[in-house]
């Protein structure tokens, strides 16, 4: 019993050795493990700390990589652009060459003219007194000029004075050939003399059985226009006559007459032909032709117009549009 016991005793002892063995490995290991752990962890928080690092590389290498693509199209632009610039810089030293040649031509002909203006401000001041000289004497001939003028309106409403300051003047008509037919009375007259005389075409026998006229009318006129007259004669007896009212004098011109006996022709005349155009337009014509002239010796013109017509005893006002509102006024 005894040895079995010392055999136990030293198995036990052996066991509690290989016990103690084993947990001191055991602690150890745990050591290990406590020490693998802790750098399990620090190896996880370093991995994800790189896994972070790398996502921003990554985004910033994605970044990087869009920039890098911009820059290169910028670089590409850049560079096309470049090209642009040195063929218009080519262009513009070609431009700047020609601009060149032109500035040095113009340089001498700059220099001509200089010396040529010069000259002028010589031949200018050289003739200074000259043009003050002409000032005087224009001045002079003004003076003279409107003297002259005072003198011709003078005579020339004289010569009106003497002619008479109430002409009457007398228009022939053409007879037509009806009229030639239907007319018992005929007209015979004398345009040197300006006289006419009409009588009738019925005759009546004398005493002594010749036949003669029943009636004779013997008439004198300022002045006679035949039948063959136009109108530009007849303007050419009245024009002193606008001359007069441009001079400032009141001038009256009118035509009377039986219906038919040519007074709208010859004061209206035919606009379709500048030939046969009447009294009124030429003498319109004549004031406004004549009015530039005038003012030219210092005379200033206001113009002003009115139509009226005398027919039957009534006076009517041709430039009111609708007729209801003319003047109508019994004479």
């Amino acid at each position: 019993n005894l040895l079995e016991r010392d055999k136990l005793s030293i198995e036990l002892e052996s066991i509690r050795h290989n016990l103690r063995t084993t947990f001191t490995e055991l602690n150890n290991k745990n050591r290990l493990v406590s020490d693998l752990e802790k750098k399990w962890e620090n190896l996880s928080q370093n991995f994800e700390e790189k896994c972070k690092t790398y996502e921003n590389l990554d985004i910033q290498y994605t970044n990087l990589k869009d920039e890098t693509k911009k820059t290169l199209e910028s670089l590409n632009q850049g560079e096309r652009r470049l090209l642009e610039l040195e063929h218009e810089n080519e262009q513009l030293k070609r431009r700047n060459s020609e601009y060149l040649k032109k500035f040095t031509i113009m340089d001498l002909q700059i220099r001509e003219l200089t010396g040529v203006r010069e000259m002028l401000s010589s031949d200018l001041l050289s003739n200074g007194d000259e043009l003050a000289n002409l000032k005087k004497e224009l001045i002079f001939c003004k003076r003279e000029l409107g003297k002259s003028d005072i003198e011709r309106r003078q005579l020339h409403h004289r010569i009106m004075e003497l002619r008479g300051t109430i002409r009457v003047c007398c228009r022939v008509r053409p007879v037509l050939p009806k009229e030639n037919e239907m007319q018992t009375y005929c007209s015979d007259y004398n345009l040197l003399d300006s006289t006419m005389t009409i009588y009738s075409r019925n005759l009546r026998e004398n005493v002594t059985g010749t036949k003669v006229d029943s009636t004779k009318y013997d008439f004198n006129f300022d002045r006679l226009f035949g039948p063959s007259c136009n109108q530009q004669e007849i303007f050419d007896e009245i024009d002193p006559l606008i001359q007069s009212a441009l001079d400032g004098y009141s001038v009256c011109v009118f035509a009377y007459g039986q219906t038919g006996s040519g007074k709208t022709y010859t004061m209206e005349g035919d606009f379709t032909n500048p030939s046969n155009v009447g009294l009124i337009q030429r003498s319109v014509d004549k004031i406004f032709n004549s009015i530039p002239l005038m003012k030219c010796k210092g005379w200033e013109y206001i113009v002003t117009a009115s139509f009226f017509e005398i027919y039957n005893e009534n006076i009517r006002d041709l430039l009111v549009n609708n007729s209801s509102k003319s003047i109508s006024n019994k004479l």
